[in-house]
């Protein structure tokens, strides 16, 4: 059975983000399915809709895949007119508003809509498809040469896939940032972009904190994604030192993974990293949460 839509690869380098649902698994494990899927509709909703209104100069929204606690974030690579840097600014616009509402909704009265988020983003190349593709089957069961089989298949692979599950898993703490092979390519052949994103407070460089083999804690820098919104530092200060102090009562390590979120947060603050409400679409219309004010 050959596939010749995957022989179409037109780009040999594109960004890739896979994010991970903190704790979604033992929800998964613990709660009915019926409880769980308002956990995934609620992370399928911030992801979904902060992909829409973050969108500007590109030519087409970048697809988003779920896979139980993950989603990646991709670029269908059969589209032929792709602008590389409109679509990592996209990127790092987008991870920077949903770590900022996921923040702020950490304490929601609904438990579904506490979503503690981790990211990563790559640049290099990959196949990412999400549409219906028809395959002739000439299996030796009862087909003939002329049955045709419609299904859904979403096919994702690539260097980029690996290197950004293999940094989101690293990095302990709530956050997001470029994986070390995007750092050095952001350093060495995008200046001008790196410069823009710094300008707008997107991104700062940071010692992220990551974990070796789960088990030896140090840093490593990189560019982390900023998530300091300008009127919200307090409140979202204030939610992430409730949930370490929380979860450090009762003995869970994910209290360290609160506490470095709060400290990377009190450093851009420190630093004057304060992101305008009105550098995205729409301003703070249809992006930032409004349900609640700090």
């Amino acid at each position: 059975m050959d596939t010749p839509e995957l022989r179409k690869i037109v780009h040999t380098k594109l960004p890739f983000i896979c994010a991970d649902f903190l704790g979604l698994t033992n929800i998964i494990e613990e709660k009915p399915l019926n409880q769980v899927v308002d956990y995934l509709d609620a992370f399928n909703y911030v992801m979904v809709e902060t992909n829409v209104y973050c969108a500007s100069n590109i030519t087409c929204l970048p697809k988003i895949q779920f896979i139980s606690d993950s989603a990646l974030v991709f670029i269908d690579n059969a589209t032929k007119s792709i602008d590389f840097e409109n679509y990592v600014k996209h990127m790092v616009k987008f991870l920077s508003v949903v770590l900022h509402k996921t923040i702020y909704d950490l304490n929601h009265r609904k438990a579904c809509k506490r979503i503690p988020l981790r990211a990563a983003l790559a640049f290099d190349e990959y196949i990412g498809m999400s549409q219906s593709r028809v395959f002739k089957t000439f299996s030796k069961i009862n087909y003939s040469p002329d049955d045709r089989i419609d299904f859904y298949v979403p096919i994702i692979t690539g260097k980029a896939v690996v290197e950004s599950y293999d940094w989101e898993r690293r990095q302990n703490w709530l956050g997001a940032s470029f994986c070390p092979k995007a750092y050095r390519c952001m350093n060495d052949e995008h200046s001008k972009l790196l410069e823009e994103l710094k300008s707008l407070k997107l991104i700062i460089e940071y010692d992220v904190p990551i974990k070796d083999n789960d088990v030896t804690s140090r840093q490593q820098k990189t560019y982390a994604i900023n998530f300091n919104f300008e009127g919200y530092y307090e409140f979202l200060r204030y939610n992430l030192e409730k949930l370490e102090k929380q979860y450090a009562a009762v003995g869970k390590d994910i209290s360290g993974k609160y506490k470095a979120a709060k400290i990377f947060l009190d450093f851009c603050n420190g630093r004057g990293f304060v992101i305008s409400k009105q550098l995205l679409n729409n301003g703070d219309k249809g992006i930032m949460t409004t349900s609640r004010q700090p």
